[in-house]
């Protein structure tokens, strides 16, 4: 699934991003060739490694031990986030380390094309104070699921992201009012990055998902940030692309393979 072709000031870009967006949320730690990302929050998702930010030696399977044997020293996940076209010697070091290593496209707006909300629903931006946007989190939770059934309304650390203008979410409701799904994104400078794009089962194949990434593509446009987002699978790629974003590199992720 590799594909290199990005442009490396495109790549430079991204790269800066991507060590810059988890400090809003996390405390860093240096392990070797590694950047570790540690919640300052308990209760927030779990964060990741990734390769210090204009490190440019190849990694060693060596290197990769070590910092899966320091985040299992400091009781957070062992996994591992990286661009392969910037860092392309961690693939095969994170493999031969046992890891299991999923490879994403990695995509950035081009052209944008708006679409529609299908029928019988309505998709719009949330504010911090809006009371569904607690259950609009709690629907993208049970979309990432796989489930129908939606969890307890959580958001108040989002809510203070949002309110930081950290994090920009959409909701997405049937004619009811109740949410269906929902999606987000983090501006950090002039770049953010759409994440979390997730329907309820019940609610899929009807555009949704379509119409929520274009919703976060114009609000983001409006202030004057440039989107990109990862696909796991050739579909999700479709649903991006008809929103107008284009391929320009591979995304992978890595966790620590269960030891027997």
């Amino acid at each position: 699934m590799i594909d290199t072709h990005a442009d490396q000031d495109e790549l430079g870009s991204l790269e800066r991003y991507l060590d810059l967006a988890p400090r809003a949320v996390a405390v860093s730690r240096e392990c070797g060739p590694f950047t570790v990302f540690v919640r300052d929050n308990p209760r927030g998702h779990p964060l990741y490694a990734r390769p210090r930010l204009g490190y440019s030696r190849p990694v060693s399977p060596e290197e990769v031990r070590r910092v899966l044997d320091f985040q299992r020293a400091i009781g957070v996940p062992r996994a591992l986030e990286w661009v392969h076209e910037t860092t392309p010697t961690l693939l095969p070091a994170a493999r031969e380390a046992g890891m299991s290593v999923q490879e994403c496209a990695l995509l950035r707006l081009g052209r944008f094309a708006p679409t529609k909300t299908p029928t019988g629903y309505r998709v719009h931006e949330m504010t911090a104070d809006d009371p569904q946007t607690g259950a609009v989190l709690a629907a993208i939770d049970a979309s990432f699921r796989d489930s129908d059934r939606m969890g307890p309304p959580e958001s108040s650390e989002q809510k203070l992201r949002m309110r930081a203008r950290l994090l920009v979410l959409v909701g997405a409701f049937d004619t009811l009012g109740r949410p269906v799904g929902g999606g987000m994104h983090n501006p950090r400078g002039d770049l953010t990055e759409v994440t979390g794009i997730g329907t309820l089962p019940a609610h899929r194949g009807r555009g949704i998902g379509t119409a929520i990434t274009s919703i976060l593509t114009g609000t983001a446009l409006r202030e004057g940030r440039s989107p990109f987002l990862s696909a796991a699978t050739r579909s999700a790629v479709s649903v991006y692309e008809t929103v107008g974003y284009a391929r320009v590199g591979t995304a992978c992720i890595a966790t620590e393979n269960e030891r027997g």
